[in-house]
């Protein structure tokens, strides 16, 4: 099947996926949102934005969250609630000031590696002096 997806999604561990979304993060240190504060995986792109052919980012917006993208068979089924979630670390900030969205962003993806079992090691590194 012919996904939107990077080349190699599919074998990622959870923890590669966590790393590469806090350091793309990281890099733009901003919520990626269009015009109505909607999340989006194009502009400078959300957690799952780098996961994405940056081509067919576009197609994605059109699509909605993690799950329609599924739904839409666009996406591999392959950590489907793990996507989601982290999807929901940014995406809950994102909707706030951008001012505000840092914080949110560092409280939320540290209840997520806790949650998950993760090292916050490339957090840390993404956002020096930020995270606990």
């Amino acid at each position: 099947m012919n996904y939107i997806t990077i080349q190699g999604f599919e074998d990622l561990t959870p923890q590669q996926i966590f790393d590469t979304a806090a350091r793309h993060i990281g890099k733009t240190r901003k919520p990626s949102v269009d015009h109505k504060r909607s999340c989006v995986y194009s502009g400078c792109g959300c957690n799952a934005a780098p996961f994405i052919l940056p081509e067919l980012r576009e197609k994605a917006d059109e699509e909605g969250d993690w799950l329609s993208l599924i739904k839409e068979q666009l996406v591999p089924y392959i950590h489907k609630f793990f996507m989601q979630r982290l999807q929901t670390a940014h995406d809950y900030p994102a909707v706030s000031s951008d001012e505000a969205f840092i914080s949110g962003y560092l409280e939320r993806m540290q209840e997520f590696a806790e949650a998950h079992q993760l090292d916050i090691t490339a957090l840390r590194e993404a956002f020096p002096g930020e995270v606990a």
